[in-house]
């Protein structure tokens, strides 16, 4: 609990430092990075969720509407679910055949099969260092690598030559590999296409692609693609910028192989969908087409690129993908949450990118405006489209497929999300104030302590007021410095069944930081006319740099932990820094 005697004492000596002076010390909506409260319960059976979702029926049926040939199937949920609170499914009013689409219904999922990828190569353990060059796994790479690989001065030309021994597994599955895009899509260089018309000479038949990329060609063959990634020009310095590959791709498929000493497709069968339950996804096309033949490239053969692009899933099963990420079902929790963190930022100050997330960052999600990251991974082939998304804030996620048609994927991802989640943060609230908001006492009535908390407007707990050893430290209803002081979770808990400490209440103990922030004053009106003058670190959030800033007798002052009773309620507040364990009353 750290710097909370307002009237007389600064905040460094009580524990929260300065931040600096390029950092804002005054939003009062700059939580730490993350959930402000612990991830809300049983969404599917809320009645406030139940409602949300009932709401975007009619409006996902009106996005349909707009594209009669469309095949679309949504759902929304949390992972401490057993199944989505929101699972909509519907048919093309136009298509040539009658259709049932469900849950189960099967689609192209396109780029998505990228998240499946990395997945995978997470799988693989201590086998595959991220930060090893790709050529350590691959021979073909191994042999167009010259003979310095600890080196810059390797004798690559960076016009000519891809270096793969700077090019880690890290760069290709974070796209900061600096290296084309595709091979053979996209290439106009085949006679069918006509490259004649558009004006472009005649090249040596042996630069004409011959594979991949067309309806009419064969999938390329591994010497194919290697043959034509060799030749390809690079596009950046490795870790310059994000690029988008599917080559980057193409190659973490064989890096998994080669590692795993079995083929992409069987590692991920077993290993993924098998254990996962994802009974309708698989890497080669599905003997029955599930979705309207109408939509293009149901059976294209992707070969070697079906790990950046080829693989066939449903919603259902993709629930199962998300939910299973964030249960931590298939690797730790740390690995977790080392994946669902950005890599590098893009041009545009509201996406960042991930392994391989697109990495969408809104303020506009919540009443308090504060941050939500949403990992996205979006898809396209021929007429499918996918979008993959997961919210680690709330433990939520999300799933849109559609087949036929052009419907926005976005629109629909914003529509949905933009009225279901202010009634799960509405949740979430109810659900804190049950479990954490009420007023904590010490034993000890000679010398009282007395912590009040509330659920507010705001995000996390509010300190309301604290009374320490018979001294009021902070109450908020007499604060002229205007301090504000709110409660976080960390996601740390306690393992009962390794308790070092004998003074520990019975129960989970549940651990929260304090941060602390200056309410702003009124704005003063300005003269008509009057130029206002915006620095360039106004919006920076410094709270994470005040977090565990003071201490007293080497534990933090804002170091607190609740300790929940049967019921899963708070049942005791632990000062860890005030050696004092407070009952709620």
């Amino acid at each position: 609990m750290a710097s909370l005697i307002v009237t007389s004492l600064p905040r460094m000596a009580l524990g929260f430092p300065d931040s600096g002076n390029l950092l804002n010390d005054v939003d009062t909506n700059c939580p730490p990075l993350g959930p402000v409260y612990p991830a809300p319960l049983n969404l599917d059976s809320n009645e406030l969720v139940k409602a949300a979702s009932l709401k975007l029926v009619p409006l996902l049926n009106g996005l349909r509407g707009a594209t009669n040939g469309t095949s679309l199937s949504v759902n929304i949920y949390s992972a401490h679910d057993q199944s989505p609170f929101l699972d909509y499914s519907s048919a093309p009013s136009n298509s040539s055949q009658p259709l049932s689409v469900t849950s189960d219904s099967v689609y192209r999922i396109g780029s998505v099969s990228k998240v499946i990828t990395v997945l995978a190569l997470i799988l693989q353990g201590d086998k595959v260092r991220f930060d090893d060059p790709v050529s350590k796994y691959i021979p073909e790479l191994r042999d167009d690598t010259t003979e310095n690989p600890d080196t810059e001065n390797d004798g690559y030309d960076d016009l000519e030559d891809n270096a793969w021994n700077r090019i880690t597994i890290e760069s290709l599955a974070a796209q900061l590999s600096g290296i084309g895009r595709d091979y053979g899509i996209n290439d106009i260089s085949p006679p069918s296409l006509t490259p004649a018309g558009l004006g472009l000479p005649s090249i040596d038949p042996n630069e004409i692609t011959t594979c991949g990329g067309q309806t009419d060609q064969k999938p390329c063959s591994r010497g194919d693609f290697f043959k034509g990634i060799l030749a390809h020009h690079p596009v950046y310095a490795p870790y310059q910028t994000p690029v988008y590959s599917n080559i980057a791709y193409t190659l973490l498929g064989y890096v998994i192989e080669s590692v795993s000493q079995e083929s992409y497709e069987r590692f991920v069968q077993r290993n993924i969908f098998d254990k996962l339950g994802m009974r309708q996804s698989s890497v080669k096309t599905p003997r029955t087409v599930i979705t309207p033949s109408e939509a293009t490239k149901w059976s294209l053969d992707f070969g070697q690129a079906a790990p950046a692009v080829g693989i066939y899933s449903s919603a259902g099963d993709l629930f199962k993908l998300g939910r299973g990420i964030l249960r931590n079902e298939l690797i730790s929790p740390t690995q977790t949450r080392r994946w669902l963190k950005p890599h590098s930022h893009t041009s545009s100050l509201f996406l960042s990118v991930g392994a391989p997330w697109e990495i969408a960052r809104s303020s506009v999600l919540t009443q308090d405006q504060r941050v939500i990251d949403l990992y996205t991974k979006a898809g396209v082939v021929g007429s499918y489209s996918s979008l993959f998304v997961l919210i680690p804030d709330y433990d939520i996620g999300m799933t849109v497929l559609a087949a036929g048609g052009t419907p926005d994927m976005n629109q629909i991802a914003d529509l949905s999300l933009k009225l279901v989640l202010p009634a799960i943060e509405q949740v979430g609230k109810q659900q804190a104030k049950k479990v954490y908001e009420g007023t904590y006492k010490s034993q000890d009535t000679s010398k009282p302590t007395t912590i009040v908390l509330k659920v507010d407007n705001g995000p996390g707990l509010s300190l309301e007021k604290w009374v320490n050893n018979g001294m009021t430290i902070y109450d908020s209803s007499n604060n002229p410095s205007r301090l504000a002081i709110r409660l976080y979770p960390t996601g740390l808990k306690s393992n009962p069944s390794k308790s070092s400490s004998p003074d520990r209440p019975p129960g989970q103990g549940i651990s929260f930081r304090a941060t602390s922030s200056y309410l702003p004053d009124k704005p003063e009106s300005q003269p008509q006319g009057a130029e206002t003058s915006v620095s360039v670190f106004s919006d920076v959030c410094g709270s994470w740099l005040s977090i565990d800033g003071g201490a007293y007798g080497n534990i933090a002052m804002d170091d607190l932990v609740f300790y929940l009773d049967i019921s899963e309620h708070a049942g005791a507040l632990d000062l860890r820094a005030e050696r004092v364990i407070l009952q709620r009353q």
